[in-house]
Formats: C-alpha cells, sequence, structure tokens
C-alpha cells in the first residue's frame, strides 16, 4: 500500500513539473520573437530551491500553508487562506502602515492540491515593489511536496515569472538568496522539532 501511495505520489509531481515547465515555455515562447533565445532566457531566470524535510507530507505543507507554522520560520505575520483564490499574504514589517512594504499584501492561492503542490502569486518588497508589484501577471512561486518515506518530504520551490532589466535581475538574485536562506532555516527548525 505504501509502495503504490508513493508510486502515485511520484507520478502526480512528475505530472505537476511537466505542466508547469509546458506552461512556462508556451508563455515564454509565446513573448519572444526568437524561440531559441526565449527557451535560454526562461531557463535562466527560473529560481529552484529545494531542502528534503524529516516529516511526513502532510506536515510539511502544513509550514506552508497554517498561519502560525508561517510565522516560525519565514514571516512575522501570516494570513493564509490555502483555498484557490484565497489570501497568501505574509508581512515582515507588520507594524508598517503601508501594508504594501514587506509583505505579500493582496496576492492569491493560484492552485492547491493538498498536500502535494500549492501555486501562488508573489510581489517585490518596499525596495522592489514600484516594479515588481505593478506587472500582470504577478511572479508565481509554486512549491511541490515529495515523500520520499515514512518521514522524509523533498520540497521544491520553483519562482517564475521574471522580466528583462537591471532592476529585474537584482530582485531575482535577491530571492535567490532569499529562498535559500528561508528552507534552510525551515529545515533547520522541521529536523529539530522532529529528532
Amino acid at each position: 500500500m505504501v509502495r503504490a501511495e508513493q508510486t502515485i505520489n511520484s507520478l502526480t509531481l512528475k505530472i505537476t513539473i511537466g505542466l508547469l515547465a509546458l506552461t512556462i515555455l508556451s508563455c515564454e515562447v509565446k513573448s519572444q520573437t526568437d524561440n531559441s533565445k526565449s527557451i535560454q532566457n526562461m531557463t535562466d531566470k527560473i529560481i529552484i530551491s529545494n531542502v528534503i524535510l524529516n516529516s511526513t507530507i502532510d506536515t510539511a505543507f502544513n509550514y506552508f500553508a497554517e498561519n502560525d507554522l508561517l510565522t516560525k520560520w519565514l514571516t512575522n505575520k501570516a494570513d493564509v487562506e490555502m483555498k484557490e483564490g484565497g489570501k497568501y499574504e505574509l508581512f515582515w514589517s507588520p507594524e508598517d502602515p503601508d501594508p504594501t512594504n514587506n509583505s505579500t499584501y493582496g496576492c492569491k492561492v493560484l492552485a492547491v492540491e493538498r498536500p502535494f503542490y500549492f501555486s501562488i502569486e508573489w510581489v517585490g518588497n518596499a525596495e522592489q515593489k514600484n516594479f515588481m508589484n505593478n506587472v500582470r501577471p504577478l511572479t508565481n512561486v509554486t512549491v511541490l511536496f515529495s515523500q520520499v518515506d515514512n518521514n522524509k518530504t523533498k520540497v521544491i520551490l520553483i519562482h517564475t515569472g521574471w522580466r528583462q532589466g537591471e532592476n529585474w535581475e537584482a530582485a531575482r538574485q535577491y530571492f535567490i538568496k532569499a529562498w535559500a536562506g528561508a528552507l534552510k532555516q525551515l529545515e533547520v527548525l522541521v529536523n529539530t522539532e522532529n529528532k
């Protein structure tokens, strides 16, 4: 039974990743005139970060879905409704009178299949909001969860939607480091709690 579930989980993850890659490719190819350059640009811009957590897949998912768990590792305040169309608002400076500074204020859950994946809108911080928060579509964060064994889950985070230009590249470099650091913090938290 466990083997069948692992096979289904693995297949679901592969299908999801394939569909995500196909969607990204088709959007990028449509927006570029030179298809060979578009594929290169698209793959160069994607942020992919991953971590192995000593937890079940449900527990790993909950660390991204539950407000009290999000505030343990990622943000100072969370207002998340983990359902399609629900809010995914995280606040790093909740006392700031401008809710669009250092937050994901206004971001929504685009798709969710608990506990295998979810996809959300993402915006920039106070320094990035002038260009990142005023485009449509916003950048997109998709998180995939795959049970490695009974008490280990692989988490893959994919951040897409990066545009051209110096500001965008600086923001992308910022988020490469930010996501790696955040997932490392999550790994330490979960693996310490579940020793």
